[in-house]
């Protein structure tokens, strides 16, 4: 069995008047400011330019992948991007091909090292 000692609470430094005066107090504050702050006006919804220029009502934005008109007058991104190289590809001299010429800028595992030859091998010295 354990026994437990009950402390002895402590004394009181205000009196019950003055406690009730004060919670009457924070509580009339408390009423005053939410008064307050209902009051207030919300702040008003600011424009920028942009909106005011080229948000209009009723408009509604076509996806460009989606619209097949929009997509013919403007081929974004729906073609990979010319360059020398892809011009020139089939001329272009080499032992190995990449496998599909559709992905052209993807890593091709023909050209890349085993990872047991570590690249500081001399590839002259025999083993």
């Amino acid at each position: 069995d354990t026994f437990t000692v009950d402390w002895p609470a402590k004394p009181r430094t205000e009196g019950i008047r003055r406690q009730l005066l004060r919670k009457a107090l924070w509580e009339q504050t408390r009423r005053e400011v939410a008064e307050e702050l209902e009051r207030t006006e919300s702040p008003p919804v600011t424009t920028t330019e942009y909106t005011e220029t080229f948000i209009k009502e009723g408009f509604t934005a076509r996806p460009i992948q989606t619209d097949p008109e929009l997509h013919r007058r403007y081929p974004l991104y729906g073609d990979s991007g010319l360059s020398v190289w892809s011009e020139r590809f089939p001329s272009l001299p080499g032992a190995t091909r990449a496998p599909k010429t559709g992905q052209r800028f993807r890593r091709y595992a023909g050209f890349t090292k085993p990872l047991d030859e570590t690249l500081d091998d001399d590839p002259l010295d025999p083993k």
